[in-house]
């Protein structure tokens, strides 16, 4: 296990572990654990051994995800952590269950929403979400836009977990202290706040004026502990990546194009 560079602020560097299977930087990766909370079904993405639905509970076994994003990018893979298998989608849009998550169509791109949701496009297919309909069964990813309440998710800590840093394992770099690591909370608020892996209860925060607060009067209800991610602005286009549709006065209908492959 080795320690990464995240961000930095001000001079101050933060570090997070990171699973590497081997010392070459193109395969360092970052692991985390959570639930993706579906809006469409008010229930949690879970993976079987041959299927994946949105019908998981709150605390489920199955509702486990170990997400797996590769160096330090919002590009994933989605694992469960009771079935040991990936989801992924084939070339015809069809959302599917792999044992070996190698391959690009088991690889997912994070979007983060303006209403403090996340989507998750593919990254061979472009503009093709992955989706769950009204009875969490899987969406074709040739149906779906970003816009659609079927692709939004949420993530979120397992109900009745007894410590939230357990799942994290901290290592320090060479010349490097573990005050400097911090763990991602996601609150139902579909805020996120950060938590010192040392001090534990202690939270990275900042009063009114935008200058720090001390850890030991915060709280995680506080919204001064409360951040959310968000993509740069100024950014070229938003909707560069997405393959748009054509109306036929004959029909009315919306023809999705062909994807192209990366």
């Amino acid at each position: 296990m080795e320690c990464g560079f995240v961000s930095s602020a001000g001079g101050t560097k933060f570090y997070i572990e990171n699973h590497t299977r081997n010392p070459d930087d193109l395969s360092r990766k970052q692991v985390r654990i959570y639930q993706l909370y579906s809006r469409t079904t008010g229930k949690h993405v879970q993976i079987l051994d041959k299927k994946v639905n949105a019908n998981g509970d709150d605390g489920g076994k199955y509702a486990l995800l170990v997400v797996e994003t590769e160096t330090f990018g919002s590009h994933i893979r989605i694992k469960g952590k009771e079935s040991d298998h990936y989801i992924c989608m084939n070339e015809k849009g069809k959302i599917v269950v792999r044992p070996d998550g190698r391959k690009q169509e088991c690889v997912f791109v994070e979007e983060f929403l303006e209403n403090n949701y996340t989507a998750l496009v593919s990254a061979k297919y472009k503009g093709w979400y992955l989706g769950f309909n009204r009875k969490g069964r899987p969406k074709k990813g040739s149906r779906t836009t970003q816009r659609q309440q079927e692709v939004h998710f949420m993530k979120r800590q397992p109900r009745g977990r007894a410590d939230p840093l357990e799942e994290f394992l901290f290592t320090t770099p060479d010349g490097r202290k573990q005050e400097c690591v911090f763990v991602e909370e996601f609150l139902e608020n579909n805020y996120t706040a950060l938590v010192s892996a040392k001090y534990k209860g202690w939270y990275l925060g900042f009063n009114r004026k935008g200058r720090p607060k001390k850890g030991s009067r915060t709280t995680q209800r506080q919204q001064e502990v409360h951040f959310m991610k968000r993509q740069p602005r100024g950014r070229a286009d938003p909707l560069e990546e997405f393959l748009f549709t054509t109306v036929t006065k004959r029909t009315r209908r919306a023809r999705r194009l062909k994807p192209k492959r990366n």
